[in-house]
């Protein structure tokens, strides 16, 4: 059975994933209310208690075609791949959704199907083929915080 997985890209859970089953969800209510599925701390507060919705239709032969996101009136707003949204949105695999403007925290939401149904989680691989943003996002920050080849890198005087 598919499942419907969150991944904090940027926020307090940053790196982390949440795992959904589509027999046993058939939305995620996300906000930084314990009440929530997808509870996302927020300490600046851009993100609302109730912030948005995520749906699909389980019954669906496919069920990444009828995900979507509704923002619940929250404060600051729902951003999709930077886009500002009003009322429902459509999803595609891996997109980015940003809970506030600015600083709010993002996630991206996918759906991936095991390889059989026996298989309860979801593996690395998977992840990477769901998410390729990530990991090109991910590669160019670690190619950043390295020095270019040829550079020598000084120690600074804290005095």
């Amino acid at each position: 059975m598919p499942k419907v997985v969150i991944l904090h890209q940027t926020g307090p859970r940053k790196g982390e994933k949440d795992i959904y089953s589509t027999l046993q969800y058939r939305s995620l209510f996300i906000g930084r209310s314990e009440d929530c599925d997808v509870v996302v701390p927020d300490p600046e507060c851009v993100v609302s208690r109730s912030h948005a919705l995520v749906e699909w239709d389980a019954d669906s032969d496919d069920i990444t075609q009828t995900l979507s996101i509704t923002d619940l009136a929250s404060a600051n707003g729902t951003f999709v791949n930077s886009e500002p949204i009003d009322g429902v949105a459509q999803l595609c695999n891996g997109d980015a959704v940003q809970l506030g403007k600015k600083v709010g925290p993002v996630i991206r939401i996918a759906v991936i199907k095991p390889k059989n149904e026996a298989e309860e989680g979801v593996s690395e691989q998977q992840m990477r083929d769901a998410f390729p943003e990530v990991r090109d996002l991910e590669a160019e920050e670690e190619r950043a915080s390295k020095p270019a080849p040829g550079t020598r890198v000084l120690p600074v005087d804290e005095d």
